[in-house]
C-alpha cells in the first residue's frame, strides 16, 4: 500500500501522530473508538506503510515552525514551576490550576497516566511526572 493508499483515518492517525508522538491520542483524534484506541494506535505506528508515511511527514515539517516535543515538555515544566510561585502579597500560589494543567499535559505527552509510586526520600527537586494533592478545600 503506497501513501496514495492509505486510507482518510490512516492519514488523519499520522498527521495527528506528528503532532504530539502520542499513538493513543492521535487515534482517538483521527476517529478510532477511545475504548481501542491504545491497541490501535500501536498497530498503525507497526504498519510498515504508515510508519513511513510518518517519516516523511517528519522531514516536511520545517524545525523552526513548531516546538519540538523536548521543547515543548520543557516550556510546560517551567510553566508549571511559575505557576507555583508564591505571590508576595497573598503568600498563596499565583496560578495552581495552570500548573496542574501544565502538568497533566506533560503527563498525557509522556504516557504517564498511571498512579504514581512515591518514595519516602526528598531531593528538593521537582520531578515530572508531578502528582499534586489538594487537601483542606471544600
Amino acid at each position: 500500500m503506497a501513501n496514495g493508499e492509505l486510507t482518510d483515518r490512516q492519514l488523519k492517525f499520522c498527521q495527528e501522530y506528528i503532532k504530539d508522538y502520542n499513538a493513543t491520542q492521535a487515534a482517538i483524534r483521527a476517529g478510532y473508538s477511545e475504548k481501542t484506541a491504545n491497541r490501535a494506535g500501536s498497530r498503525l505506528l507497526s504498519d510498515v506503510d504508515i510508519s513511513d508515511y510518518i517519516n516523511q511527514l517528519k522531514k516536511e515539517v520545517k524545525a523552526e515552525d513548531i516546538f519540538s516535543v523536548e521543547e515543548r515538555i520543557k516550556l510546560l515544566a517551567k510553566l508549571a514551576k511559575d505557576c507555583c510561585q508564591t505571590d508576595v502579597e497573598t503568600g498563596k500560589p499565583v496560578h495552581p490550576s495552570g500548573a496542574v494543567a501544565a502538568i497533566d499535559q506533560i503527563n498525557k505527552m509522556t504516557g504517564d497516566h498511571a498512579a504514581i509510586k512515591t518514595k519516602n526520600e526528598h531531593t528538593g527537586e521537582l520531578q515530572l511526572p508531578v502528582k499534586i494533592e489538594v487537601v483542606g478545600v471544600e
